[in-house]
This record gives structure tokens, C-alpha cells and sequence, in this order.
């Protein structure tokens, strides 16, 4: 018994019937589910790496699969979403039929029975790449093959298929069509190795893996019975539609005659009734045999009148409306496909390695184990070496090495070999890291370390912001976490650097304060960076957390925390506006505060206290004029609702911002004398939006010069000229403003020994207008 825990929801019994060990570190468990009538599950183990199809009868398809970085992926399927097939007429092809010629003389190469028929599988480095890696990829080959032969044998067809090569081809894809045809042909300078490999392997059949969503798969479509289609016995197909889906067995069910459900075949099979059928079971639901289109959940099975799944025949009898018998197709057909190729046993052929060890950085005291693939007639030998000198005792595929210190570093390669030759793998590096302690990693000793999760966090030396060490979040999985905590006694400042390497937008680092995740989260690539938080007066907790979704990894999947300070005391005001020689307060419903979430500058700004609805967040100062006030600020708040304003001696707002509002600088001039400035963030009675939040930041204030005089004369005429006070031979700047706030420069002025002659044009006996003097 297996148990399959899919999700908290979804889990399953599996009942094993059959096993199968392919090598060494290779194997496959499949059969049924328990109690679940018309289930399957096939799971395929090669090495580090497990795939798994899964089938609880009509509750749809489960697939564990591998994202490499030792992650393994458990997924629900949504069948209507894979692309069709792309096979139509144009790839119908019409040999003369013929036969195989004369009997065989004896002595003479037999022909094969027609119960076996030998397949070929390459694959391309995006296949490769997008499936997990190469050990993934073979495991995705053999679970087809184990699903294709229990199709046909729960069909009731008469052949089995057996894979005889596979391997990765040196090719760029392109479109299926093309890339259908450059497989095909055996001389146009594209694949032309896979046919030699064909012949030297007697492949009858050949299928490309690509990376390719536009379609599940393209293949040559038989339509008369003839040794000839041997040339065109190729099919490409998608790789993540190869299995469970069954496009594997799809594409070469082309190859051997059948065709597509009589609604979508836009052209005939090798019969009459090689057509795919979709019914209804007994218990309401659809379903479709292989080579059928939608709707209906595809089953695997072909056509067949004489099987029944959930009540219901899979199938129309021959001679019967709508005849539809892919089964019998197969059994027809077999004969022919299985002797495109004659059976090679034990071709002399020399090793091919297929997949190179990788090289590796650990801790010191973990277990690493070094792998290789190769093909080559059996039996292949193997020979591990470490920097040049062959390692005692190691001649299997893959080399364990149990609690690795330092002086297990080195190169390691392998030597494969059978008695037709031999091939030496490429260099693996084996780092062993030392482990570095948490406080040492994190350059505070003075706090306290605590870790869990799923996984730790770990001390490692081989990324840092310091170039000496770091910490590192532990290898997790899906909707799972790893944190690393400790305790810190406010008030203070907490600073600290960090860097993430995860899927962007989906998987993230995070900083949580007293259990509150805090602003600035990263995800995706992000290379270090620093963060500061103000931390109020007593105990709190400090939790940094590497999280993931529940699907897909990108990147490294770790995260990384460098140089933790904490600095004991407040962060005063006039630090976070940047201007402390002034003094600074705060009064409403709440008090404004100094903080390092959000700041212009990256350091430090001041914000409005949290409030609600009707209530007001008041920071103020005064400067004395004349001068220019220059700051930064920033709102997120309820459009046209909830403002920041800032005031000048009360009255109205000088200048307001509200909505989300990014940083934005203001000027204001402030006349002579002591001004009172206030910034005030100020809630409405209904509805909040955003953070709810004003901020300021970088306040400066330059005094300007002061009035050389206020005392206006009027000159005896006309009564718009006057006569201001102020030292003769000196040059100014006279302005002139009707409400103090708004100055504006004056160009009629004339210089006298007694002061400053202004004629103002536009001033009038009814006009009431301010006048001041200022030095250059």
C-alpha cells in the first residue's frame, strides 16, 4: 500500500501490483487505487527524482513531477487546458502497398513476430531543461512507456512497445511542422545522427520531446498498410503532454494507422474504423478515448467496442454507423511497424554518457552522492576518480559519500566502459563548507538565534554581503516556510542586509515585527540590499521568513540575512526629517513618528500616527522668516477624501496632496517673523484606502535676509509713489504682495540718498498692497 497525500483535501491509497527495475537506481510501481474502480497511479523513481501519474477515476489526473534543486511538485491537472493535437491531412501519408518480399532463407534474418515494436525517444535541451534535468526526463520516458503498454493491454491490443535508445539531441526547435520534417529527413544537416542511431539501435519507431506548448504533438499519419511508412515513422510532441495525457501513445497511434474521432479527423486512418469514440459512462460523466478530441476526460484506452469503461462500450463494432475500432488498427498494423526496423540485439556499441555529474557545494557532515547516465551495450562498467586517482571500491553508477569533511573536496569524474570502448564524464567540484554558527554568519553575537520551519536557516560561507559569511534560508518545498528569529529590547534601531533568489511575486522574503509582516518584502532576484526599522520601546519579537506558494520554483529558492545591528534608542524627529536644529512636536489623535519603512532619502522619515475615520495627525514646527522651506513628502491614502496638508500660520493649506501621491518636493517662502508650520494628515467620517499614511521627509530651511524697513512714506504726490527707508548708494530688491505670502519683485524702483524711491503703477487709492526691501 502506498499512501498519496495530494492535498488536505484529496489523498489516496495506492494498491501496488506491479514493480519494475529498470537499473540500479531506477524503478516503477504502478497498478490501482483502492476502492476507486477505473483508477490508475504509475510512479517512476530514477536516482534523486520521482514522477507520478495519478488517476482517481473520474476526479481528474494528479502529477508529481521535478523542479530541480531537489523540489518535487505535486499538481492537479487541468486536461481541457493542453493544446490538441496538430495532425490534419497534410501529414497523411499514401504509400504503395507492397509486401515484405520473398521468406527469409533459413539462416537468414527472421522477420520480427509483430508483438513487439522497438521505439527510439531523443529529446532537446529545452525539453530537458524545462522537465527537471536529464534524470527527470528519463523517468518521464519510462512512465510513457508503462502507460502506453497497460493502454494497449486494457484495450485489448496485441503489441507492446519497447524503448531501444534514448538520448538529447544537439537542435533548436522551431515549429512543429519544421521540426517534424528536419526529423524526418535523413540528410538535410538537421538531427541526421537520430537516423543513425534508428539503424543502429533497429528502432520501428521515433518520437521527438520538445518544448513546445503551441500543440501537444505532430505526427506522420498512415493511411495505407506498406513497409514504406518506415521513412515517415516519426512523430514530435510536447513533452508535458507525453504522459498522462497520453500524446505519447497519440502521436505513435498515428504511425500505426489510427486517426482522430470522426468529428475532428480531417482525414482518413489506415481503416475504415480507425477512429477514436467519445461516449457517456453509466455514471453520467463523458470520456474519450485516446485519439479522441474533446469533450470528455481522455482515458486510456483505444477504441474498442468489445471494452467497456464505466458501463459503456469504448467503442463501435465494424460494420456498424459510426464504426470506430483503433484497437484492431494497432493489431492490423503491428506486423508491418514492428519490421520497419529488425530487432538489434546487443548491437557492439560503446558507452555514450547521457548525463554528467554535477558539481556540488555542502556543509561539512551531509551526504552527497555523484551520478551518471550512459548508454552503450551492456554491461557497462564504471570507475570513479577523485583529482585524477581512481577511487577504491566505487564502480557504480553513482558514488555516495556519507558525512563529508573537508578533505573530501575535490574533482571527481568517471570512467564508463564495456568491452567496445569507454568514455570519462566531465569535472564535478565537490565544496565542502565548513559550518559557520548563526550569530557568527550574522555578525551579532549579542542577540539570541533561534530557526524552524520546514528547514533551518543555515551559517554558509559561500554568499555574503560581507564576503565572509552568511546565513541562508533552509531548502523548502512548496507551501512551506523556513524562519529565523530572535528578541530584541526597544526602543532601537534594527539594520540588517539581505538578498533573495525565487520565483518573483510568489515566492518572498519577509521581515515580520511582533508577528506583523512589515513593508518592503523581496521576491525574485534581488541582490543584497539594506533595510532599517524603528523599533518602539519594549520586548519584541523579530522573524525573518523565506516562504513559497503552493506551485513552481525559480531561481536558487533560498534567501539570505547578513549583518544584523541593533542600535539601542530612539529615533528622534528632527534625525528622521533630517533637521535637527529645530524642535519638533506632534499632537491629534495620534502623534507622528520617526521610522525606516518608507523614506526618500532611504534612511529615515517622519509619518502620521494611524487614525480613523474623523480624526487628525498633527507635526509641527516654527522657523523664523524671511527664509525658504523646502521638504519631501509622500501619501497613500482615500482620494479627495483623506488629505496632508501643510499650513502656514493656520489659515489656509499652503500646499495638499492626497490619493496615492509618491514623493514630491514643496517650496514655500516664509515672511518675516516666527512662522508656525503644520503638516497635517486628516481623515473624513467614512472609508479608508492605501496605507492610510503621510510621510515627510528631508526638511530644510535657508533664512533669507530680513526687511531693512517697514516704515512706509508716502511721497506728497502722486500717491501711488513711496518713499521706503534705507542706505544710500545701496542696491535692493523691493517686493510687493497683497495678502504677505505671495511676493512678487518690483523693477521700478529708484535709489535716493535718503532710501528707496517705488512707483508701483499699479497700485490705487483703493488698493490695499504690502511693500518690503530686501538686500541683493
Amino acid at each position: 500500500m502506498l499512501q498519496f497525500n495530494c492535498f488536505a483535501d484529496e489523498s489516496f491509497v495506492g494498491r501496488v501490483e506491479g514493480i519494475e527495475r529498470q537499473s540500479e537506481s531506477s524503478f516503477t510501481l504502478s497498478s490501482r487505487l483502492q476502492d476507486t474502480p477505473f483508477s490508475s497511479f504509475v510512479l517512476v523513481a530514477n536516482g534523486e527524482v520521482a514522477v507520478m501519474n495519478l488517476r482517481p477515476g473520474p476526479q481528474g489526473l494528479f502529477q508529481l513531477r521535478y523542479l530541480g534543486n531537489g523540489i518535487h511538485n505535486v499538481r492537479k491537472i487541468d486536461e481541457r487546458q493542453f493544446p490538441p493535437c496538430g495532425t490534419t491531412s497534410a501529414q497523411a501519408v499514401n504509400h504503395p502497398s507492397r509486401d515484405t518480399g520473398p521468406q527469409p532463407a533459413p539462416g537468414d534474418p527472421q522477420p520480427d513476430a509483430g508483438n513487439l515494436i522497438d521505439v527510439m525517444v531523443v529529446y532537446t535541451a529545452g525539453a530537458r531543461a524545462a522537465a527537471g534535468g536529464t534524470a527527470a526526463m528519463e523517468a518521464l520516458i519510462t512512465l510513457a512507456f508503462t502507460e502506453s503498454n497497460s493502454a494497449y493491454q486494457q484495450s485489448l491490443v496485441t503489441p507492446r512497445i519497447r524503448l531501444v535508445y534514448k538520448a538529447e539531441v544537439n537542435y533548436v526547435e522551431t515549429t512543429f511542422a519544421t521540426d517534424l520534417n528536419r526529423l524526418t529527413n535523413p540528410s538535410d544537416g538537421y538531427l541526421d545522427e537520430v537516423h543513425a542511431w534508428r539503424n543502429a539501435y533497429g528502432a520501428d519507431l521515433v518520437s521527438l520531446w520538445l518544448n513546445n506548448s503551441s500543440s501537444c504533438g505532430l505526427a506522420w499519419q498512415m493511411v495505407s498498410l506498406s513497409s514504406s511508412f518506415e521513412a515517415n515513422a516519426f512523430s514530435t510532441i510536447h513533452w508535458d503532454c507525453a504522459t498522462g495525457y497520453y500524446s505519447f501513445s497519440h502521436e505513435m497511434g498515428h504511425n500505426m494507422g489510427c486517426t482522430h474521432d470522426r468529428a475532428n479527423a480531417s482525414g482518413a486512418g489506415l481503416d475504415s474504423y480507425s477512429y477514436g469514440w467519445r461516449f457517456y459512462g453509466t455514471n453520467g460523466l463523458q470520456y474519450r478515448t485516446i485519439m479522441a478530441y474533446e469533450p470528455g476526460t481522455r482515458i486510456p484506452r483505444f477504441s474498442n467496442p468489445n471494452v467497456l469503461y464505466y458501463g459503456t462500450a469504448t467503442g463501435v463494432p465494424i460494420g456498424a454507423p459510426n464504426e470506430a475500432y483503433n484497437a484492431m488498427t494497432i493489431n492490423n498494423s503491428a506486423s508491418t511497424v514492428a519490421n520497419f526496423r529488425q530487432t538489434v540485439v546487443n548491437p557492439n556499441v560503446p558507452p555514450t554518457i547521457t548525463a554528467q555529474p554535477l558539481s556540488q557545494s555542502v556543509s561539512a557532515g551531509t551526504t552527497v552522492s555523484l551520478s551518471v547516465s550512459a548508454d552503450g551495450t551492456p554491461p557497462l562498467s564504471y570507475q570513479w576518480r577523485k583529482d585524477g586517482s581512481a577511487l577504491s571500491g566505487a564502480t557504480l553508477s553513482t558514488y555516495h559519500l556519507n558525512n563529508v569533511q573537508t578533505n573530501d573536496a575535490g574533482v571527481y569524474s568517471v570512467e564508463v566502459s564495456n568491452p567496445y570502448g569507454a568514455a570519462l564524464s566531465s569535472n564535478a567540484t565537490l565544496v565542502v563548507n565548513v559550518p559557520v554558527a548563526l550569530a557568527e554568519a550574522l555578525d551579532n553575537s549579542d542577540l539570541t538565534w533561534t530557526t524552524g520551519g520546514a528547514a533551518p536557516w543555515v551559517g554558509q560561507n559561500t554568499n555574503s554581503y560581507d564576503g565572509v559569511d552568511a546565513v541562508q534560508s533552509g531548502g523548502i518545498s512548496h507551501s512551506q516556510e523556513s524562519w529565523l528569529e530572535t528578541v530584541v529590547t526597544g526602543p532601537g534601531t534594527l539594520s540588517f542586509w539581505w538578498k533573495v533568489s525565487s520565483e518573483a511575486s510568489y515566492d518572498w522574503l519577509e521581515l515580520y515585527l511582533d508577528g506583523t509582516l512589515q513593508s518592503g518584502r523581496i521576491s525574485g532576484e534581488t541582490a543584497w540590499s539594506s533595510k532599517s526599522v524603528v523599533i518602539g520601546g519594549g520586548v519584541h519579537t523579530v522573524r525573518w521568513r523565506y516562504a513559497k506558494d503552493y506551485v513552481t520554483s525559480s531561481g536558487q529558492d533560498r534567501g539570505w540575512l547578513d549583518q544584523v545591528v541593533f542600535t539601542p534608542g530612539a529615533l528622534s524627529m528632527g534625525g528622521a526629517v533630517d533637521n535637527p536644529g529645530v524642535e519638533w512636536y506632534s499632537y491629534g489623535n495620534a502623534n507622528w513618528y520617526a521610522q525606516t519603512a518608507v523614506a526618500h532619502d532611504g534612511v529615515d522619515a517622519a509619518a502620521s500616527g494611524v487614525i480613523t475615520d474623523g480624526q487628525e495627525s498633527v507635526l509641527w514646527t516654527t522657523v523664523v522668516g524671511p527664509g525658504t522651506l523646502k521638504f519631501w513628502w509622500k501619501v497613500d491614502c482615500e482620494a479627495d477624501y483623506d488629505w496632508l496638508d501643510v499650513y502656514v500660520n493656520g489659515g489656509y493649506p499652503a500646499a495638499s496632496i492626497t490619493g496615492w501621491t509618491d514623493w514630491s518636493e514643496v517650496t514655500l517662502q516664509m515672511p518675516e517673523g516666527t512662522n508656525y508650520v503644520e503638516w497635517v494628515y486628516s481623515k473624513d467620517e467614512l472609508y479608508s484606502a492605501g496605507a492610510d499614511q503621510g510621510w515627510v521627509d528631508q526638511v530644510l530651511y535657508a533664512a533669507g535676509s530680513r526687511i531693512l524697513s517697514n516704515g512706509f512714506v508716502s511721497s506728497p504726490a502722486p500717491a501711488h509713489v513711496l518713499q521706503i527707508g534705507g542706505f544710500a548708494g545701496a542696491s535692493y530688491t523691493v517686493q510687493v504682495s497683497t495678502n504677505l505670502y505671495d511676493w512678487s519683485n518690483l523693477t521700478n524702483v529708484i535709489g535716493s540718498a535718503t532710501g528707496v524711491w517705488v512707483w508701483d503703477v499699479a497700485a490705487g487709492n483703493l488698493s490695499r498692497r504690502f511693500y518690503r526691501v530686501k538686500s541683493p
